[in-house]
């Protein structure tokens, strides 16, 4: 009986760290500070808890939506306007005169759509693998 409220107390005590928050800056604290010893380059903004702000902006007004890792969702890029970055808002993406961008994603993928906004069957990928290369061209609906 002893022998398993030790156990118990040991795996509590080894398994305690996973449950603590990470100490140190986090990835996107990091770069921005290397960012900002450098002279030139895109400074990441974060958010308050370290975490990268979804919605990344750099002089000139180009603005473009980010996962996680701070790595730029394709086919977001914007200039002039902000992207919409939210999980539970990403929603059709448009040319500024309304016509539909041939790529289009959401938050685990991505596809090509015809001119009408239509998804071409076959295009949808994964979005970390997506590329931008939907030109119509290459398919036909």
């Amino acid at each position: 009986r002893y022998t398993l409220t030790l156990l118990l107390l040991l795996g509590l005590l080894l398994g305690l760290d996973w449950f603590l928050p990470p100490s140190g800056p986090s990835a996107c604290e990091e770069e921005r500070r290397a960012a900002m010893e450098a002279s030139g380059v895109y400074v990441p903004s974060c958010e308050d808890g370290g975490a990268f702000t979804p919605t990344q902006c750099q002089q000139g007004g180009q603005c473009w939506c980010v996962d996680p890792t701070g790595r730029e969702l394709p086919g977001t890029r914007r200039h002039g306007d902000s992207p919409v970055c939210s999980e539970g808002n990403m929603g059709s993406q448009c040319h500024h005169d309304g016509s539909f961008l041939p790529l289009q994603c959401d938050v685990t993928s991505c596809w090509c759509v015809s001119e009408d906004g239509q998804e071409v069957v076959g295009t949808r990928v994964p979005r970390q693998t997506a590329s931008s290369n939907c030109s119509t061209s290459s398919f036909r609906v």
